[in-house]
Formats: C-alpha cells, sequence, structure tokens
C-alpha cells in the first residue's frame, strides 16, 4: 500500500535524548494556548532540526529512507493572512483573530448572548469561495457544539450540538461546504454547510476505540485521516467515508497529522515520533 518513515530528534551524533516532557502541552490546557516554533538556521534562514531516522520492524508498513526530511510539498513560513486562536488575556470562550506574519490583533469573536459554549477547543479559519471571499471561522467548543462565525461581522451565522463530548479536532471541504468533527467519543460527525450559512448535520460513523486528537482532508478532497489516542491513524474515503487503513506503528497517542500537497501523510505522537507515509498516492 505505500512506505513510511520515522524521525526522532536527538541530541550530538548518537546519543539519544533523555525523556523529557512534549515541546507543546495538549491544546489549550487551563485556558492558555500554545504555540510551537521551528528554529532556523540564522545564516542561510533553512530549518536545522537534528532529526535521526528510525526503522521500526512492527509498523504495517515498510520504512522508506530519509529524504522526506525537508520534503518540499510541507507547508513553510506563512501560508494565509490570518491565523485564529485563544486570546490568553480573554475570557476562555472567545477566539482573537490575528494578522500574519505580524500577529497584529484583528478583532475578538465573543459568543453570542446567553450562549456558554465554553472553551474553543480547536479551529479552522477559510475564506468563502464566492467574490466576497469573506473571511469565515469555524469553531469546536467544550461543549460539544459547532459553531460557524462570520469574522468580519464578528457574530456566528451558525451553531450547532455535533457530539456529547469536547470538540478536540475538525476540518472543512469548502469546495463541498462539508465538515467532520472529532471528540472524545468513538464517533466522527459529518456535517454540511447550506446556501443560508446554516449548519446541518449529515451522519455519524462510529469508531472502534474513542479519542479523536487531530482530524485533516487531503488537499485534493479523496481522502481524510485522523490522530487517534489509541496510538493510531486511520485513513477514510472522504467522500463516502468508507475507512481504507490503519496506521498502527506509533507507541503513544498520535496528536496531529497533516498532508502535504503532493499526498505525503506526517503524523506526530506522544512517543516523540514523527512517522511519514506513502500511500495512496494522488492520480
Amino acid at each position: 500500500m505505500g512506505t513510511c518513515a520515522s524521525f526522532s530528534k536527538q541530541h550530538g551524533n548518537s546519543q539519544p535524548a533523555p525523556t523529557r516532557p512534549p515541546v507543546c502541552a495538549p491544546r489549550h490546557p487551563g485556558g492558555h494556548p500554545c504555540t510551537a516554533f521551528l528554529q532556523r538556521d540564522p545564516g542561510s534562514g533553512t530549518p536545522t532540526p537534528p532529526f535521526r531516522v528510525y526503522e521500526r520492524p512492527r509498523a504495517h508498513l515498510e520504512p522508506a529512507d530519509a529524504e522526506g526530511i525537508g520534503h518540499p510539498g510541507w507547508p513553510q513560513g506563512p501560508v494565509c493572512d490570518l491565523a485564529a486562536d485563544v486570546a490568553p488575556w480573554a475570557p476562555a470562550s472567545q477566539v482573537e483573530i490575528l494578522e500574519m506574519p505580524s500577529k497584529t490583533s484583528v478583532c475578538t469573536l465573543k459568543p453570542e448572548a446567553g450562549a456558554k459554549p465554553g472553551m474553543p477547543m480547536c479551529l479552522k479559519l477559510w475564506q468563502q469561495a464566492d467574490s466576497s471571499s469573506r473571511p469565515c471561522l469555524l469553531a469546536g467548543y467544550e461543549d460539544g457544539s459547532v459553531a460557524l462565525w462570520d469574522v468580519s461581522e464578528r457574530k456566528v451565522c451558525s451553531r450547532m450540538t455535533c457530539h456529547p463530548e469536547p470538540v478536540m479536532a475538525l476540518d472543512f471541504d469548502s469546495q463541498k461546504a462539508r465538515g467532520v468533527s472529532g471528540s472524545a467519543e468513538k464517533a466522527l460527525a459529518v456535517w454540511s454547510l447550506d446556501e443560508q450559512q446554516a449548519l446541518k448535520a449529515c451522519r455519524n460513523y462510529e469508531l472502534t476505540n474513542p479519542g479523536i486528537a487531530d482530524i485533516t482532508i487531503r488537499p485534493d478532497r479523496k481522502l481524510l485521516a485522523t490522530a487517534g489516542w489509541d496510538h493510531r491513524v486511520r485513513l477514510f474515503h472522504w467522500r463516502t467515508m468508507k475507512p481504507l487503513a490503519v496506521l498502527d506503528f506509533h507507541t503513544s497517542a498520535v496528536h496531529c497529522v497533516a498532508f502535504a500537497s503532493d499526498g505525503l501523510l506526517a503524523a506526530g505522537s506522544g512517543d516523540q515520533r514523527i512517522s511519514v507515509w506513502s500511500l495512496y498516492r494522488r492520480t
């Protein structure tokens, strides 16, 4: 089906790194956001992480070589004009919109009167495909709801309860006006956005084990990948939600997944390893 390479951060040339806490704690613990930065060489400006390739015989897919390091398909640097995060100085239910790369505050999104959605757990910033190109934000909240924000108007267009647990991850396909979210429960929720900017529930898909930390849709909108608390990455056909593969490689919870523009998939885990997968190549 494909190949896999894994990377683990090391100190020096041969000595393994000592056991230490994760570089970034779980998302927004205690109401505070966390941000990770990639260190760059001051002379060339290129990333300089000291990575070493590991081959793991228990992986379901055969390990690949180390050419995936610094792959040109991975996003680098600012990729949009706006960024969203929980404002550390504001009440936990607010979201701060920042202009990139200056990180200048644009606005703060406050829940509608009477709403108590709790802490924003995950965010997806995107622009409408029509002539207005208005920036919109999808936010998953602690009470299990997903809200669509009109950033320009600073208002909620629609809100829908998708999960009985906090929404831990979501992604949105703006071309198909269709999104997916996951939580601590054993299910993925698929929902859509109609022409009146209202969120509509489509269907829930049961999972084998509970706990989703991250969700991402491949750029060609054919595959969906999830990062699981059960140490596994799962792949689904995005249109049908048919399960395609379970990548059983990591020894701790998988915290994040990301697709490159050419289809390579990277997964980061609490075992301090990043696995890079070549599978279901784009055609």
